[in-house]
């Protein structure tokens, strides 16, 4: 499968075999397969439109033809999550929500000042939606209502390229003509999951179903296929799989890695800039505190040097661990993730 400036988007196999031409009025500039439908393609074409194409019929016309931008279409990108459902970003700054089924536009998310250049989908929360652009920036969308949830400013040029880590989901990159590849955590973005996690709660407040995830007022949930193989592995534990579990979605929202490397990752959420290690473990320690768990919240205060803020909320927990079990012990409980970013 290939875009090509000759107004055409050819399909060919493996080997080089033509299976379909598929002629458009003017330049094709994007094109993407359905990862719900193997044998659907949309393309994002210089006559302002998105087109799908249905590759196992033998007709070359479009199944659909959305109009609506008022400028060029650069990229279409399928929702891994929701079946039916496509974006499309546009030389008019724009980007489109569009749903197959409906045969509509659903939404329409206005803020970039500059054409869109860059668009992804977050493989695990349906909702969420990722942008870049020549205006220099990227900004995360809540598809639901078209709301921009954050905009970061650090690319020095236009936003090409975005994508995200196909084993931690709420890690992406994105590059940029200022001749940078930048890494990113989303994590920040999804605390009420996070929390969830960390204080165990059930599969029903951390997974669920793309459908009940849109719904309008929704908290977050994982929908996707890292997040079910870990609830796949989990129940196959006997015991108390818990300290598992926490490692395995520790993995997913972040990585081991980021705590041992020192290369520089930037976070959505709450401003641009990393964390240093104090303040990641202070977080994590409030976090532990508002969950009643505070035999967690004295050790990392203490590992901060912060004793008396231990010993008063509860001085027998400092009898009871050496300094030496603090980092064996955090290890185990703490998921990197829910201290925003960090390096990896």
């Amino acid at each position: 499968m290939e875009s090509v400036a000759l107004a055409l988007c050819i399909i060919r196999t493996v080997d080089g075999k033509v299976l379909h031409k598929y002629e458009h009025p003017a330049a094709v500039f994007g094109c993407d397969w359905s990862q719900n439908n193997r044998d659907m393609i949309a393309t994002g074409c210089e006559d302002k439109n998105v087109r799908v194409y249905y590759v196992a019929t033998s007709s070359d016309q479009p199944l659909k033809v959305f109009s609506g931008h008022t400028e060029k279409v650069f990229h279409v990108r399928w929702s891994p999550l929701r079946e039916g459902i496509l974006c499309s970003g546009s030389d008019d700054g724009s980007v489109r929500i569009w749903d197959y089924t409906k045969d509509a536009c659903i939404n329409i998310l206005r803020g970039h000042t500059a054409p869109v250049r860059g668009l992804m989908w977050n493989t695990e929360i349906p909702y969420l939606l990722v942008s870049g652009s020549w205006d220099y920036t990227i900004k995360v969308w809540d598809t639901r209502e078209g709301t921009c949830l954050d905009t970061v400013y650090d690319h020095g040029a236009d936003v090409y390229g975005l994508t995200c880590h196909p084993r931690r989901p709420f890690t992406m990159a994105s590059c940029s003509r200022d001749s940078t590849v930048r890494l990113w955590s989303l994590t920040p973005l999804i605390t009420p999951l996070q929390i969830n996690i960390l204080a165990d709660r059930s599969w029903e407040e951390i997974i669920g179903n793309a459908d009940c995830a849109v719904g309008q007022g929704m908290p977050p949930l994982l929908c996707g296929k890292v997040s079910r193989d870990i609830k796949q592995e989990t129940e196959k534990l006997s015991g108390n799989p818990r300290v598992k579990k926490l490692r395995w979605f520790s993995e997913c929202l972040s990585s081991e890695a980021q705590e041992l490397t020192t290369v520089k990752m930037s976070k959505f959420g709450g401003g641009i800039g990393v964390p240093t290690k104090e303040e990641r473990l202070k977080e994590a320690a409030e976090i532990h505190l508002r969950l009643g768990q505070i035999r967690r919240y004295c050790e990392l205060m203490v590992e901060l040097g912060e004793v008396k803020c231990a010993i008063k909320a509860k001085p027998r927990s400092l009898t009871q661990c050496s300094k030496s079990q603090l980092d064996t012990k955090y290890q185990a409980y703490l998921l990197p993730g829910l201290v925003g970013s960090l390096p990896i």
